[in-house]
This record gives structure tokens, C-alpha cells and sequence, in this order.
């Protein structure tokens, strides 16, 4: 199965990271599809492992083949060091692309435990997700740094109060929230969820993530929610039924969303498209 449609200098790129990864343990592949007020972006992709998988594999030394900015470099590096996990990934349109390499860190879940007085879960960081354009070379400016704080075992009333602040009472993002939320109660436990906020320092992103794969549900049932978030956007009907119809049984992963680096609505549904035959 092609895993991008893109074509081009993005074709390329998103190729030559392929190309690192060939013959290297993988996790899994997870794909995804963005959607907001300039369309629908389904030539996004994410796979890694953890460090002992990956760690004499050309993946990680990734920032280099695939040219990190420099200004990000020493940061980055400083951040690999302490990392369990690491993933790579892109996004790509017909004129563009971007890398992106995220790296996982330990947690102390007892530093992260609810506390007694205040009943009230402190998050931690995460993961780091750089991210920069793969049209150019290592003397572009620094990479966008993505943080990601995990609120640890917290209930889905707090997981929908969080989410609310950051989006999901609005339309598009309630719609594909609720569906989402309410498929998965009746299949899990919250409590397995993981839910994440994500900013980017000095800039306007500002999202949650909800991780529903332990609900094990398929795409497709949010296809009705999915076809309104898109109606919403102005993405064209044929495109968001053509989207639905490859995609659909794919194990829905996570549900993102909330305001984008440009200040505008987004929503994000990642998948998995082999979960299902495993």
C-alpha cells in the first residue's frame, strides 16, 4: 500500500525519510488527516519505537539526514538523550512538506498522582515535537517546538471540561468530540485514555489530544460527525466521502484539535489502518 500520494519535490522528501526507515523495527504506522478552513490533509504520517529498538538504527540520527535546522540542533540533541521513544513523521500538500520528530520522555506517575487536598492532577511533559520545512536546508529558522503535557488517569468529565476550554464545545470540534467520547465510554474505561494539551511557547497553538485506541472502534463510526466537521470547513463532499471510504475501517487512534499556529480551528483524527488485522 503507497503510504502518501504527494508527488514532487514533496514526494521526494517524504520518500527520502521512508527510505531511512526501510528495514527498521517499527511500533506501527499510524496515519492521519488534518482538516480546516484550507481543506482536508491526508498525506500525514508518524511510526518510531522505543530507544532499545531504535538506537543503532539510521532513524536515530534522523535530524541529520533529514537536516533539522541548526538553530534547533543542541536542543534537540539534549532532548534525545533523555528520551525513551522517538517518532518521525510528515505532513505534505502539493507544494510543501514537513518533518517531524517527537520524542518521548520518562514520567514519575507518582510525582503526577491526583493530589488529596486539591483533587486536582498536575500534568507532565510528555514529549517534544520539532517541526520544520523539508523544502529547505539546516540554515532555515528553528524548528517549531510542539510541548506536550499528559494529564494522567483523569475522568472523562474532567477529560470533556479540559477539552471544552480548548475547542470541543464549538463547532466543528463538538460534534467529532462527542461522537468520539461517547462511542468509546461504552467500549473502555477513561481511565486508559490518555488525554494531552499541546502548546507551541510564542505562539498561538493551543489543543488537546484524546487517545481512544483502547476503545478499539473503527473510523467509520464517526463518519457522520466526520462528514459535518468537513461540511463545516467547506471541504468538498466528494473528497471527504473519498477520504471516509479508504479510511473507514481503519481503528480510530486519537482526536485532536483547537487552535492552529495560524490562530484558526483545527481537527485532527489519527488512525491506524493495520490495527485491525492484528
Amino acid at each position: 500500500m503507497r503510504l502518501h500520494t504527494l508527488t514532487g519535490a514533496p514526494g521526494q522528501a517524504a520518500d527520502h525519510l521512508l527510505f531511512l526507515a526501510k528495514n527498521v523495527p517499527l511500533a506501527g504506522v499510524e496515519h492521519s488527516c488534518k482538516l480546516n478552513a484550507k481543506g482536508l490533509h491526508t498525506n500525514r504520517l508518524m511510526f518510531g519505537n522505543d530507544r532499545d529498538s531504535l538506537s543503532i538504527s539510521p532513524l536515530w540520527a534522523a535530524h541529520q539526514q533529514l537536516r533539522m535546522p541548526n538553530a534547533s540542533r543542541a536542543a534537540y540533541e539534549q532532548d534525545l538523550a533523555v528520551a525513551t521513544h522517538i517518532y518521525l513523521g510528515f505532513e505534505g500538500g502539493a507544494d510543501n512538506l514537513s518533518y517531524r520528530i517527537y520524542l518521548e520522555f520518562p514520567v514519575n506517575l507518582t510525582l503526577h498522582a491526583r493530589d488529596r487536598s486539591t483533587g486536582q492532577v498536575h500534568p507532565a511533559l510528555l514529549a517534544k515535537g520539532y517541526k520544520w520545512d523539508a523544502l529547505q536546508g539546516e540554515a532555515q529558522a528553528a524548528a517549531v517546538c510542539t510541548h506536550y503535557h499528559w494529564y494522567p488517569r483523569i475522568t472523562t468529565g474532567e477529560i470533556e471540561h479540559k477539552a471544552g476550554k480548548l475547542g470541543a464545545r464549538t463547532e466543528p470540534l463538538s460534534t467529532v468530540f462527542n461522537a468520539a467520547v461517547g462511542a468509546a465510554r461504552l467500549r473502555s474505561d477513561a481511565l486508559d485514555w490518555m488525554y494531552l494539551e499541546a502548546n507551541e511557547p510564542g505562539l498561538l497553538r493551543q489543543s488537546f489530544d484524546v487517545n481512544l485506541y483502547s476503545a478499539k472502534l473503527h473510523l467509520q463510526t464517526l463518519e457522520p460527525a466526520l462528514q459535518a466537521a468537513c461540511d463545516h470547513f467547506g471541504i468538498a463532499k466528494a473528497d471527504a466521502r473519498q477520504w471516509l471510504s479508504e479510511a473507514g475501517q481503519a481503528t480510530l487512534g486519537h482526536v485532536s484539535g483547537g487552535t492552529g499556529r495560524d490562530g484558526q480551528a483545527f481537527l485532527t483524527v489519527y488512525y491506524d489502518r493495520d490495527a485491525a488485522q492484528r
